[in-house]
């Protein structure tokens, strides 16, 4: 039996059905030709067939009604005054259905459902009102922003396929799609290879995905709009201060330069810091043509041995280096009180926090105390691996708080007026396309007064 099976329900609620048939009809005599699914537009026909005898009746009851449907003045004066007015002679069958094929990933069939006789011009009555919105002062304006703004950058099937250049070998798919185009939103990214849109050699790819030298991306009617937006430089040094950190260089070649960082400035720019290295020598001349690339970290207050990376592929072997630990660092420490073994090994479960989650990291470090007293102790450090805070956090599970540290901090310590962090990266070894490097920073001077403060001695 097929009791109650009149209407479509499109697999919505009543109220969800009544809106979604609202907006169809005002887009439908806005526009005067949408596109939709074909049971979408089988639904609306007879509705906007309807909404036209009804525009027909010129009295004050079918405007109310008209209003009451349409929920919109202007699409019911359109009604009454234009569309009525078209089909004046047509006793029904005002609009029509053509299918379209189908929808790309569900598959769901598509239609066109357009007015009978329809104004082509209505199509284009939003580009219309936009183009009234432009000023000679607007234009102006935007001329003038050009100059400190990112300009509008339009995709629109212009680029068709590019070849990865040996530069770029071994990076990711989406961020060489960033570097090709502009600030992508990932998600777009993710939804344009998802639907071959993006092919990596003809095929589809994750946005994890790496490149290799010679490969062949093509994108397939891929349409990205960049917006225009303020560059917002966080750090901008001067003259003084790109000097000051030249001046700390301890090696430069065509790969890499070595400096020897000072306490207080952070590696790269964040929220409470500004002052960093990245900003600071991507505005020196030494990175000319190119652009500094970070491949390890220190602490904002811990001071000495520094890498920054000339070339992409430079910052990917070193990187990977620091990751297979293949890179020697040794660390100068000055802490509180006297050390109970003067060598061994530090094994711990060091824990930290992620937007609230827990999150235990094991740890391990080689020390040596090199001079010692009740006071204060002289401790040489070498990392195995390389957590947050790994060095600061061992030192204060064994009673031993860092110099300066307020962080990690024992209780029975003295905030004192010692404003900077004892802890020195004082040597750095490794191989690099079968070389030996070695690389050692000297000791700041406030390391250097203290160690005379609390008696103890100089390394060499």
């Amino acid at each position: 039996m097929r009791h109650a099976m009149a209407n479509k329900r499109l697999n919505r609620t009543s109220e969800h059905r009544k809106a979604l048939l609202k907006n169809m009809l005002n887009s439908l005599i806005k526009y005067e030709q949408i596109k939709t699914t074909l049971p979408r537009a089988k639904f609306l026909k007879p509705q906007a067939d309807k909404i036209i005898t009804l525009g027909k009746k010129d009295n004050l009851q079918t405007t109310k009604i008209l209003v009451s449907k349409l929920q919109d003045t202007k699409s019911a004066n359109k009604v009454k005054k234009t569309l009525s007015k078209r089909y004046e002679k047509r006793k029904g069958g005002y609009t029509r259905i053509i299918k379209a094929g189908f929808r790309f990933g569900d598959n769901a069939p598509m239609a066109i459902i357009e007015f009978v006789d329809r104004n082509v011009e209505a199509k284009r009555v939003d580009k219309k009102k936009k183009d009234l919105e432009k000023s000679p002062k607007k234009e102006a304006e935007k001329k003038l922003a050009a100059s400190w703004c990112f300009i509008h950058q339009i995709y629109n099937n212009m680029i068709k396929s590019f070849t990865v250049e040996s530069k770029n070998n071994n990076m990711r798919i989406d961020r060489l799609l960033r570097t090709k185009i502009g600030k992508i939103p990932q998600g777009l990214i993710e939804k344009s290879l998802r639907n071959g849109k993006i092919k990596l050699n003809k095929k589809k790819v994750k946005s994890s995905h790496k490149v290799f030298t010679n490969d062949k991306i093509e994108l397939f009617d891929f349409k990205f709009k960049e917006e225009i937006i303020q560059k917002k430089n966080k750090f901008i040094p001067t003259n003084e201060i790109i000097k000051s950190n030249e001046n700390l260089i301890i090696d430069n070649n065509d790969n890499f330069i070595v400096l020897n960082k000072s306490s207080g400035v952070s590696v790269q720019g964040g929220t409470k810091s500004k002052k960093n290295l990245i900003d600071i020598f991507s505005k020196s001349e030494i990175f000319e043509g190119t652009k500094p690339y970070s491949v390890h970290r220190l602490d904002k207050d811990t001071s000495g041995v520094f890498i920054i990376a000339k070339n992409r592929e430079t910052a990917q072997i070193l990187t990977s280096l620091f990751r297979l630990r293949k890179v020697h660092k040794t660390y100068l420490a000055i802490c509180h009180g006297e050390l109970e073994k003067d060598m061994g090994e530090w094994n711990d479960d060091l824990v930290r926090y992620d937007n609230g989650k827990k999150i235990i990291e094991k740890s391990k470090t080689i020390f040596k105390v090199l001079d010692k007293n009740f006071n204060a102790s002289l401790i040489e450090m070498k990392p195995i691996t390389g957590r947050k805070h790994q060095l600061r956090k061992q030192l204060f599970n064994v009673g031993n708080s860092i110099y300066g540290d307020q962080k990690y901090r024992s209780l029975n310590v003295y905030r004192g007026i010692n404003k900077n962090l004892m802890l020195h990266s004082y040597k750095i070894k490794f191989i690099f396309k079968d070389k030996k490097y070695t690389f050692k920073a000297l000791l700041p001077e406030y390391f250097k007064k203290l160690l005379i403060t609390k008696r103890l001695n100089i390394p060499n």
